[in-house]
């Protein structure tokens, strides 16, 4: 995993210089609320970010839903001596053994690139719909969103190097700090969503959902639901099993957008109270 780790740092710059930028843009649109007259007024940019959040979200579906018609549609028959049940073909977070199978690591690794910024842009939301939180708050759910936005995009990007190389990354030395980056983000989406919950309801659901497509939500499908669903346990990985994550995204994109939905609503209740 070294050119990985390469990448991590590469990303993780680029991560802050998008968080300095983001900090400012959430100032502003704090200032904008601060001074509207409606409390129950919902900002424009936040409904944006919730419409844009949603968007995302449901394209990355639609990838993950393509790299998973790959694998157990189009290769159903496996490759080889190899079942398509087997761990070899598996493209969510790869490591030797590995066959890769054309048409699954590239668009799944656009789809988590996608994940990424469409709950980046969640999080930008729920910032905005809390102006006049402490200051302690409103950098925890930074910090939260940007670790959430960094382990799904190292997770795309992971994968996309993959697709153009044909190759699993080679160990290295900062291999940890990689690890530790991408398994933060199931935790730190928990909290975000939590938090999310409390002011709109909706956004905490759209977290809840694209827990799917976290390395602890996928291995709690891999090894609990999709079976359950299924009905069937083979030896290796269940059939169907990234479909359900793929399924997972799509569900966090339509819960955005039912938020986006609700803060419609609450501007124009907002506006109605105003002229009264």
């Amino acid at each position: 995993m070294g050119d990985f780790a390469a990448d991590a740092r590469g990303l993780a710059a680029d991560v802050g210089a998008a968080m300095k930028l983001l900090q400012r843009s959430l100032a502003a649109a704090g200032k904008h609320v601060a001074s509207s007259s409606g409390i129950h007024r919902a900002p424009l940019p936040a409904i944006g970010c919730a419409l844009a959040s949603g968007l995302l979200l449901l394209v990355s579906s639609g990838f993950q839903l393509a790299a998973s018609n790959s694998r157990w549609i189009t290769h159903a028959a496996g490759v080889g001596d190899y079942a398509i049940e087997d761990n070899r073909f598996d493209y969510y977070l790869a490591a030797d053994p590995v066959i890769l199978l054309p048409g699954t690591h590239l668009p799944f690794g656009i789809g988590m690139l996608l994940q990424a910024a469409g709950l980046a842009f969640l999080t930008a939301a729920v910032l905005m719909l809390r102006p006049r939180a402490s200051a302690a708050v409103r950098r925890a759910q930074l910090l939260l969103g940007a670790a959430v936005a960094a382990g799904f995009a190292l997770i795309g990007a992971d994968s996309l190097r993959i697709a153009a190389t044909g190759q699993i990354s080679e160990a290295s030395a900062t291999d940890w700090l990689v690890v530790a980056i991408v398994f933060l983000t199931s935790p730190a989406l928990l909290a975000l969503g939590i938090m999310a919950w409390l002011r709109v309801p909706a956004v905490g659901i759209a977290m809840l959902f694209a827990q799917c497509a976290s390395p602890i939500g996928y291995l709690a499908i891999a090894v609990l639901f999709a079976p359950a669903i299924t009905g069937y346990a083979p030896y290796d990985a269940t059939p169907g099993t990234e479909t359900i994550v793929a399924i997972g995204s799509a569900a966090a994109g339509a819960a955005a957008l039912l938020a986006a939905v609700q803060l419609i609503r609450k501007r124009l209740s907002g506006r109605d109270r105003n002229n009264e």
